[in-house]
């Protein structure tokens, strides 16, 4: 089990920590977070958080938040999820948000958008929710590594176990190419891109421009 948003705090690493992490980083990929904490290692989620915090401003919306670390690392925001997690705002599917047009500045879609069902139309919803200028960022997987990694891991995969996410429109990963027509599509333009975990993971960063 993971740990609990009020459990749990952000530290940044320092370059020694860097480096193991960086020579674990297979094996990271495959153990569970509480076991990669135990050790004293850097999980997964945190370093996407690492990535992710830069790009992060003004009011936040955290999409399939989970235990909401993203906002409680970044000071203040609002996390939905469609499962009633602990420690979350309110809960909602990404494609039928409970928000007013225009409402935040940075909309984040976190190592989920292969799980959501018509993930077109939950970035259309985000594009609705954000400001003029606002930031949209998303993390993936490619379709391949996806493939395997969830396999590799299915005896304890928290995503298709606690999280459900086995249906037929649930993806092993999005490929880049895929994620830019998906942004595109959803009206974002200035959509930079960058790999992360020794390639294994995508950082996209897009604006609405209006």
């Amino acid at each position: 089990m993971m740990k609990h948003r009020d459990e749990w705090e952000y530290r940044q690493r320092g370059p020694f920590k860097k480096t193991l992490d960086f020579i674990s980083a297979p094996a990271r990929a495959l153990l569970k977070e509480s076991w990669i904490e135990k050790i004293g290692l850097t999980t997964l989620t945190d370093e996407r958080l690492e990535k992710v915090l830069p790009h992060i401003h003004g009011k936040y919306l955290d999409v399939g938040c989970g235990f909401n670390r993203f906002t409680k690392a970044y000071g203040s925001g609002w996390g939905t999820d469609i499962s009633a997690f602990p420690g979350i705002d309110f809960i909602s599917t990404a494609n039928t948000l409970p928000v007013k047009d225009e409402s935040f500045d940075t909309v984040s879609l976190i190592a989920n958008l292969n799980h959501i069902p018509q993930r077109d139309v939950a970035l259309k919803e985000a594009w609705r929710v954000l400001r003029p200028n606002g930031t949209v960022i998303a993390t993936m997987l490619s379709p391949g590594l996806g493939k395997l990694l969830h396999f590799m891991i299915s005896w304890w995969d928290w995503d298709r176990g606690e999280r459900g996410h086995h249906g037929e429109d649930d993806l092993d990963g999005i490929s880049k190419s895929d994620m830019f027509s998906l942004l595109k599509n959803a009206g974002f333009s200035d959509i930079k891109h960058k790999t992360f975990q020794l390639g294994m993971n995508h950082l996209f960063v897009a604006k609405k421009n209006v």
